[in-house]
C-alpha cells in the first residue's frame, strides 16, 4: 500500500488466460504444434522481445487489433516496438 494506491500486480494472475488463447492453444495442438503459454507483468513488448531471445525462437507471430483500413497501415506502440527491435522475423495477422 503506497498512501492508499494499488499496484495493478496486485491484481495480476499468470494463470488467468482470455478464453481466446485456450481456443487457439487447441487449435494449435490440434494441428500438431507444440504450444506452451505463458503471462507476464510486464511492458509487453519488452517481455516479448525478451522471452523471443530467452528460448531461442525462430520467428514471432503477433494478431493486430481490427482498425479502419488507414489504421492499417499504422500499427500500435506494442507491434512496432516488436517489428522494429526483434532480431527474428515478425509475422502480424490483422483481424
Amino acid at each position: 500500500d503506497e498512501g492508499g494506491r494499488v499496484s495493478s500486480k496486485e491484481w495480476y494472475d499468470e494463470s488467468d488466460f482470455p478464453p481466446s488463447v485456450d481456443k487457439t492453444k487447441e487449435y494449435l495442438e490440434d494441428s500438431g504444434i507444440e504450444v506452451a503459454t505463458r503471462r507476464e507483468h510486464a511492458d509487453p513488448a519488452e517481455a516479448i522481445l525478451d522471452l523471443a531471445d530467452k528460448i531461442d525462437a525462430d520467428r514471432i507471430v503477433m494478431s493486430g487489433q481490427k482498425q479502419s483500413p488507414v489504421g492499417k497501415a499504422l500499427f500500435g506502440s506494442v507491434t512496432q516496438s516488436v517489428l522494429l527491435d526483434s532480431s527474428v522475423p515478425v509475422t502480424v495477422a490483422l483481424r
